[in-house]
């Protein structure tokens, strides 16, 4: 009994001399601030990322009520126009076209972005994607009197992020419809599920989430077998991952973090694999390793902000590979990706040294040359294209060639960015209209205005259309 009495004394002065021991202070010192960083870090970049992921779907979404108004321009040119049928029934007119029947537009816009989108005139939803559950399109009530009154009472475009509809909840976006007389007669509506949102949050954060705890665990574990330097360089370590959870990655780590052959040296080097590659996730394109949009749209702000007159001012360019789409249904999607990693690689190539290259968009990359003459660039895009064009991309059995249009227009100190993006791609949209395979560098602006009025086409008429396209397509991939 005694023996069994002084064995449990023992143990207990062991674990006591372990809780008192520097060891056991340092673990809980170092472990206990480590926990809270942990719940930190996962909240800070749960809020980043959800903020990020919210301004990306307001910018598509807005992206996308400008194309529905731009599909109705292209297809009935005209001003919009109501007529009351009844309470709850309206026809909508495009240039004297009736287009309540024609919803095929919105559906197809439905289909290729899985949103909802609808057409308003005043506060009233004429002409919608949205139905039950058997198929049958709502017919929807007036908007919110708030809605009307920050867009159709402003003139201004608006952004929501919590729209209930028949008990779900939307991320809404609302534009005015401006006539030509400059009369508002209505407004376009995009509705995106915030379910569809907070998954797409959530797929982004669980890998980010996963990395602060591998990071935090083995920096937990290394701080307890070292002092008071190793809790020193600790602090710098979540320091830096604070730095980046808060969506900076410029952040560098001091040489005694990771000079050393530790553990700490390595899980330092560990952190800057991972910046580095939360870096390529955040700013580069994964299948063509050139940067996304989102940080070729902030590096282009950068030249501009810091062109001044002493340098020769810059340009900006859209290309696009000329039917790309043809590739995609002729090849696969697994030839297509082929064409775009092949395709990156030599753009890379010629822009080193000259400024830099991302993708845009599909099949869409931006180019800006700093310090180049619009002459200049455009040599250069020629040099690009001759080279695209002897080039056999091979991508299983098929041998597949394709070309390139451009669009670049010369920038300057003070150059507006939305300005200088919006004269790129109507220069690209001249070229691909006027023969495809070409740089365009000169204003087309006067080539515009001298066309002749656009008309309505009929279904014949556009089916003709496409089927003369697909024909070009077929010869330009021989």
């Amino acid at each position: 009994m005694k023996d069994k009495t002084g064995k449990v004394k023992k143990q207990n002065n062991k674990k006591e001399g372990v809780r008192n021991s520097i060891r056991g202070k340092l673990y809980r010192v170092a472990v206990l601030p480590l926990l809270l960083l942990t719940v930190v870090l996962a909240a800070v970049g749960y809020t980043s990322i959800r903020n990020t992921i919210t301004e990306q779907t307001e910018d598509e979404m807005i992206n996308q009520s400008k194309l529905v108004v731009h599909m109705y321009d292209r297809l009935y040119p005209g001003d919009f126009s109501v007529k009351v049928v009844s309470d709850s029934y309206y026809r909508l007119y495009k240039g004297g076209f009736d287009v309540t029947s024609s919803e095929g537009t919105l559906d197809v816009m439905k289909q290729a972005y899985d949103d909802e989108f609808t057409i308003f005139a005043n506060g009233v939803g004429v002409l919608t994607t949205m139905c039950d559950d058997e198929g049958n399109r709502y017919i929807l009530p007036e908007v919110a009197a708030v809605v009307q009154h920050d867009v159709l009472m402003t003139g201004k475009p608006k952004f929501y992020r919590n729209v209930i509809f028949k008990e779900q909840n939307y991320f809404a976006y609302f534009s005015p419809i401006v006539n030509s007389d400059g009369q508002i007669f209505g407004m376009t509506g995009v509705y995106r599920s915030a379910e569809q949102v907070n998954i797409r949050v959530m797929k982004t954060l669980l890998p980010v989430l996963l990395v602060y705890l591998v990071v935090t665990f083995i920096v937990g574990l290394v701080s307890v077998a070292y002092s008071k330097t190793i809790t020193d360089r600790i602090m710098w370590l979540e320091r830096f991952l604070g730095t980046i959870a808060g969506g900076r990655f410029d952040v560098e780590l001091p040489g005694k973090c990771t000079g050393g052959n530790d553990e700490i040296s390595s899980l330092s080097r560990s952190g800057l694999t991972m910046q580095s590659k939360l870096s390529k996730l955040v700013e580069y394109d994964a299948l063509t390793e050139l940067y996304n949009r989102r940080y070729g749209d902030k590096r282009l702000k950068y030249v501009i902000e810091n062109t001044n007159y002493k340098n020769s001012g810059f340009c900006v360019c859209i290309g696009d590979i000329d039917f790309f789409k043809k590739v995609n249904d002729t090849y696969g999607h697994d030839a297509g990706d082929e064409v775009l990693r092949v395709v990156a690689r030599t753009l890379k190539k010629h822009m080193a040294g000259k400024g830099f290259v991302a993708r845009w968009g599909g099949e869409e990359f931006l180019f800006v040359f700093e310090r180049y003459a619009i002459d200049e660039a455009a040599a250069v895009l020629w040099e690009i294209l001759e080279e695209l064009r002897e080039t056999v991309i091979v991508s299983g059995e098929f041998e597949i060639k394709v070309t390139m249009s451009y669009g670049v227009t010369p920038g300057w100190e003070g150059s507006d960015v939305d300005s200088l993006l919006k004269e790129a791609d109507n220069r690209l949209y001249y070229a691909k209209e006027h023969g495809r395979n070409q740089v365009i560098s000169r204003d087309v602006s006067a080539g515009e205005e001298a066309q002749e009025e656009p008309v309505v086409m009929t279904e014949e008429q556009r089916q003709q259309e496409i089927e003369k396209t697909l024909q070009q397509m077929q010869g330009q991939n021989g």
